[in-house]
């Protein structure tokens, strides 16, 4: 016990000692440290260090058993770094000189014994709470040149105070900015060594270290976003030779480990880089979470699982001109990827591929050799290769049989030709081959189309396709395509909307350029037919219409063109229908032309041929030579919705009519018509004709009983009618009919605005059907009796349809339009220039001059002198 007692007596008077020696050395030397040091300091760096001197400390115990000097509160400034331009005098100018570093702590180490034989060499430093600033500017310059070399200082490597051996780091935080290649990199080392006998002409250098990256940047793409890295590197060092060997070295990334093996040798001229990289116990759902910030929102919606592996091999020269080549093996295996938003799962996920990348070759590609994967009910296969990722060219293969709805809801597809899709039905078989071009930027012009090689065939079983907001539906779709190049053969196409059926073949070119460029036109050629047909299905602006009453909207696009030879059993629009539609429709030039087309509607036949004119932009002219037989006209009135009049309606008129009609009209793309705008030119007769209730004839009720009136009915009606500026003009025509005979001509204006002029012959049985009807007949002076038995009335017919004037017709200017009219026969052409500003630069379209039409109707009485003073009119 007692000589216990003595070693701990022993042990602590020792402790006290050495430490009252360590105090003594402190105190005796520490000025002599800081004062030597610091002039070591000062000599071998560029920049200034900004510290107090009160900060500066000397202790022995700290770091025991190393002697350290610590400075609390550093700053040092950086070198300058130069902006790329220069001054008026042509000097090099540089960017304003910011902090190259500053610590809350740095202590330098070094052995205590060297304070006795006072020569300091530094073995460590240890930096704490501080902040780094690496900067490279424009021109290449970085602001860490701060040491002098051997060429700027007289003291030699093994004179030097610096004989490092380690750094060390904690809570440090880096930034790195180069300008010139434009990455920032940010991150905070939480702890991190260097150990290494740095002055040895070759050593083993070890670097340890975790820290978060919190950006790492290149060109404004976020490449790691908030991630943690582990290190732990062993090599080899070669200071003669400036070689760096990795032996046993990893990098951990996030939940990623990577193996380092191979060389870096570094020299004035070029760096040389031999480096192997393997990827080792990865899944897919960690190296997903390292695309760019930019892509991380397109994979959001998808979960996966499954192992990824990668090699790489990095190899060859690295300076401002050169980069090494990289060639790398990848793959995925046994990966189930679900999008969250549907829970569509691929299933048993394979993928094989590699990527080569030289800076000396300009060759670049990424080569997918082999991708597979199930669904719960289809499969994809096929392979994929981009070159050259500036301007890609794309080599691809596809064989899949899938469901088009998980085809959809994969691709996020909204939009199908337009239409906004809802849903999709049905499936499809893919098997194709593809080489072209890819543009990263997703703007294709028709030239990357031309080179183009695609090839293989496609089909359709029992599709459909619903739209939004919209009654349009599409089922039963069944189609068989031939893909050639940037054609598409339809040998069949088939489908129902919920009023019409259809089936198509032809030749679609250029489709893949149309769908995917602005520049390309689309050219199809094709047979279309269907046993029942509704085009307002298809011409209906369905957000549109889910607002208000039915509105349509009618484009053609200038990119399109086509040849439509067409069978339609049953055709509809708007309350139009038709028949045994037989033509052909060619869409060019945003023209659509319509020559012949026959079809049946309202009991007799039509032939027919036009134009649809959508060149003027939201204006649609209409133009087209009909000729009917045999057509109902109360159905044609009725199905034509009266010609957008209320004056003469289908409620009116009965009758069987036969026409030869010039017809023109100006549209908005939504079908309402220009009323100011519309021409018609029409030879026509009514048989069986029959006018009911019409309210202009029940204006001559002074003559004949209202019941008469109301019901006329004539057997044979022939006469020219012109319609423009919204008035319909009526040549002089005879009328007989069940309530008397007249002969009529005059003005009626869509406003119902009326200038008619009447003679009625009161002879024979009519005129005992008048006198029958009304005896007041016999009481005008202005009927008269002729020597050939004739009997004659003039009446004029002025106002409006509800308050018609009438009067006798006595010294009127009677114009005879018939004849005028027959005068002034154009060609339709003609017609448009001058009603309608159409062709006004066509110089075969000669303007004539129309001899000048007289206000009055003009009647000559036999029984008055042509000397006679003129009377006015009278009034009934």
């Amino acid at each position: 016990m007692i000589i216990l007692k003595r070693i701990l007596l022993g042990v602590v008077g020792f402790v006290i000692v050495v430490m009252g020696t360590l105090l003594v050395i402190t105190f005796a030397y520490e000025n002599e440290v800081k004062d030597y040091l610091i002039r070591e300091l000062n000599t071998n760096l560029k920049t200034k260090v900004i510290v107090d001197s009160k900060n500066i400390q000397l202790s022995l115990f700290k770091n025991f058993p190393y002697a350290s000097l610590s400075f609390k509160n550093i700053a040092m400034l950086e070198s300058p770094v130069g902006s790329g331009k220069k001054d008026k005098k042509g000097n090099q100018k540089f960017l304003k000189q910011d902090t190259l570093f500053s610590a809350g702590s740095i202590s330098l180490q070094f052995n205590i014994v060297d304070i006795i034989q006072k020569k300091y060499a530094i073995k460590k430093v240890m930096a704490e709470n501080g902040r780094v600033k690496l900067r490279v500017g424009t021109d290449g310059s970085d602001n860490w040149d701060v040491w002098k070399g051997s060429s700027d200082t007289a003291v030699s490597s093994e004179e030097s105070v610096f004989n490092l051996e380690k750094f060390g780091f904690k809570d440090i935080s880096l930034r790195y900015l180069d300008l010139k290649n434009k990455s920032d990199i940010s991150c905070r080392i939480n702890n991190g060594n260097i150990t290494g006998e740095f002055t040895s002409k070759m050593y083993d250098l070890s670097i340890t270290g975790d820290m978060l990256v919190d950006h790492f940047k290149i060109d404004s793409v976020n490449y790691i976003d908030k991630k943690p890295v582990k290190m732990d590197l062993a090599l080899k060092v070669d200071n003669e030779k400036d070689q760096y060997k990795f032996q046993d070295a990893t990098v951990e990334l996030a939940d990623l480990k990577i193996l380092v093996e191979g060389n870096y040798v570094s020299n004035s001229a070029s760096d040389y880089v031999d480096i192997l990289l393997k990827g080792k116990d990865m899944d897919v759902q960690s190296v997903l979470s390292l695309l760019p910030e930019k892509n991380q929102k397109d994979i959001s919606d998808y979960d996966s699982d499954g192992e990824f592996y990668f090699n790489a091999q990095i190899v060859g020269k690295l300076d401002d001109v050169n980069s090494p080549e990289v060639k790398a093996d990848f793959g995925i295996t046994k990966a189930d990827i679900t999008q969250l938003s549907s829970d569509i799962t691929l299933k048993n996920v394979n993928v094989t591929g590699n990527y080569f990348s030289s800076s000396t070759s300009s060759n670049y590609f990424i080569d997918l050799k082999t991708f597979s994967a199930s669904l719960v009910n289809g499969k994809i296969s096929g392979s994929i290769r981009m070159d050259n990722f500036s301007a890609s060219n794309i080599t691809a293969s596809l064989n899949a049989d899938l469901l088009l709805e998980d085809v959809r809801q994969l691709l996020k597809v909204d939009t199908i030709w337009n239409y906004a899709v809802e849903s999709l039905a049905g499936s499809m078989k893919v098997n194709m081959k593809y080489k072209g071009k890819f543009n990263s930027s997703g703007k294709y012009t028709k030239s990357d189309f031309e080179s183009m090689v695609l090839s293989g065939d496609m089909t359709l079983e029992n599709a459909g396709m619903k739209i939004k907001s919209s009654t349009l539906a599409f089922d039963s779709i069944n189609g068989s395509f031939v893909l050639n190049d940037n054609s598409v053969t339809v040998n069949s196409f088939s489908g129902n909307t919920p009023k019409s059926d259809f089936y198509l073949n032809g030749v679609m070119k250029n489709i893949l350029a149309y769908s995917f460029s602005d520049d390309a036109d689309i050219n199809a050629e094709a047979t279309f037919q269907s046993n029942n047909f509704d085009l307002n299905e298809f011409l209906l602006d369905q957000q549109e219409s889910s607002k208000r009453d039915t509105v349509y909207n009618v484009h053609f696009s200038p990119r399109m063109n086509f040849i439509l030879n067409s069978n339609v059993g049953h055709l509809t629009f708007r309350k139009f229908e038709a028949n045994n539609v037989r033509g052909t429709f060619q869409l060019r030039n945003q023209k659509l032309i319509a020559d012949p087309v026959t079809f049946s509607t309202m009991d007799g036949s039509v032939t027919a041929s036009g134009m649809v004119d959508g060149t003027q932009d939201s204006t649609l002219l209409v133009t087209c030579n009909l000729s009917l037989k045999k057509l109902n006209i109360n159905k044609l009135f009725d199905q034509f919705e009266d010609f957008g009049q209320t004056t003469m309606t289908h409620a009116n008129l009965k009758g069987i009519g036969t026409a030869e009609i010039q017809f023109a009209s100006v549209w908005t793309s939504d079908l309402t018509v220009d009323m100011n705008r519309i021409y018609v030119r029409s030879d026509m007769t009514i048989e069986k004709g029959q006018l009911i209730k019409f309210e202009p004839m029940k204006s001559l009720s002074k003559y004949i009983e209202v019941s008469e009136l109301e019901d006329i009915k004539f057997s044979t009606l022939s006469n020219q009618i012109e319609i423009k500026d919204q008035k319909i003009f009526i040549p002089k025509m005879e009328i007989k009919s069940s309530a008397l005979d007249i002969s009529l001509s005059g003005v009626h204006t869509f406003n119902n605005d009326i200038d008619y002029h009447v003679k009625v012959l009161m002879s024979d049985i009519l005129f005992q059907k008048a006198r029958r009807a009304k005896k007041e007949n016999t009481e005008f002076g202005v009927v008269e009796d002729d020597k050939s038995g004739k009997t004659s009335l003039f009446i004029s017919m002025t106002g409006t349809v509800d308050n018609p004037i009438i009067k006798y017709d006595r010294q009127g200017a009677r114009q005879n339009l018939k004849e005028n009219i027959a005068e002034e026969k154009q060609t339709l052409k003609q017609i448009l220039r001058e009603e309608f500003g159409w062709f006004k630069k066509d110089t075969t379209a000669k303007k004539k001059e129309k001899p000048k039409d007289d206000d009055k109707f003009i009647i000559k009485w036999e029984e008055e002198d042509n000397d006679k003073t003129k009377k006015e009119d009278e009034d009934f």
